[in-house]
């Protein structure tokens, strides 16, 4: 399948805009650089803008946005960054208007709020993917997933390294050199495993469940494939993940789960460590009695690098040599 129909993006802020250094440096380099490579760049009004606290612009016209993205002639909707309250966009947005759209939309962190619905609402794919100011310099994960998008490659393989949040520097038009030696874990013998790929931030997850918006127990039950749950964390400690997936789990969002592919969490604080009690150990406690293969700390989520996991999208996800191979087969 091809995910980009043609060479339109439409840029969007659904969540926080890029204002400040070095974030609105960045997405102005990145919109030069794919402009350079082909790609005719709508930007969205809210892109550059901070009209509201935490916020690009008020819930109503960030949600207006989205919809003016999908009413464009745009493929890809790429959101220019994460931040903390996409979710108040919610309310104005009709999911449902967009499930005939082939549009592709795609961004992380707070963008679950948007490309988790897409998914189990409307019911079209979307990417749980890098935002659009990680172009202002394209490199061996941008080219990766460009040419996923564009349907020059259908697998892809996680890197040898990843960056250690902890010693980041801030504020640089750079980027930091992959140095921490990648170490998966694999809890009942992830091997290989065949479903459709659902997940998003797990902060953003748990936000969902149980409102109104929540559509998954629908959407699952519609899918025969089985699922790949994939999931990671900006802010959780160990304790509130284990808690986030006993919400989920007995909101009987994994029901129909074959497997879990967890990614690195950022943990900021380092609170794994102050809590002597493990991210592994909390995904065990949490999950055991389900008896499903796991992966964790793959090259998902915050801690980059961060492979693009497609949403609605039936994938093969095989681990073998401490790396991940995911082949999209649709």
């Amino acid at each position: 399948m091809k995910y980009l129909t043609n060479n339109i993006i439409y840029l969007v802020a659904p969540s926080f805009g890029c204002t400040t250094s070095p974030y609105k440096e960045r997405l102005s380099l990145a919109i030069e650089n794919l402009t350079n490579l082909g790609y005719k760049v709508i930007k969205g009004k809210n892109i550059f803008s901070n009209k509201v606290e935490y916020a690009s612009n008020t819930a109503k016209l960030r949600a207006q946005e989205i919809i003016d993205a999908f009413s464009s002639d745009a493929s890809l909707i790429l959101s220019v960054g994460g931040g903390e309250i996409e979710c108040e966009i919610l309310p104005y947005i009709d999911f449902n208007k967009f499930s005939n759209s082939n549009k592709l939309f795609m961004g992380f962190s707070d963008n679950t709020n948007t490309s988790f619905l897409l998914a189990t609402v409307s019911g079209i794919k979307s990417v749980y993917g890098t935002c659009a100011s990680s172009f202002f310099k394209i490199q061996k994960l941008e080219k990766i997933i460009l040419d996923l998008l564009n349907c020059e490659i259908n697998k892809i393989e996680g890197f040898s390294k990843y960056f250690n949040y902890h010693t980041k520097k801030k504020y640089l038009l750079e980027k930091e050199p992959y140095s921490i030696k990648k170490e998966i874990k694999s809890i009942n013998k992830f091997k290989s495993e065949e479903g459709i790929l659902l997940g998003g931030c797990l902060d953003c997850l748990t936000n969902i469940c149980g409102t109104k918006f929540d559509n998954v127990n629908n959407y699952t039950s519609t899918k025969n494939e089985g699922f790949i749950f994939f999931t990671e964390s900006c802010d959780l400690n160990p304790l509130q993940v284990r808690r986030a997936l006993f919400q989920l789990k007995n909101a009987s969002w994994f029901d129909n789960v074959k497997a879990f592919v967890f990614g690195r969490m950022q943990d900021i604080n380092n609170s794994a460590k102050y809590l002597k009690y493990s991210y592994l150990q909390a995904i065990k406690d949490a999950l055991g009695d389900l008896r499903k293969p796991i992966l964790l700390d793959v090259d998902l989520g915050h801690v980059p690098p961060s492979l693009p996991f497609i949403n609605n999208s039936l994938a093969r996800i095989e681990y073998k040599n401490n790396n991940i191979y995911i082949t999209y087969l649709d």
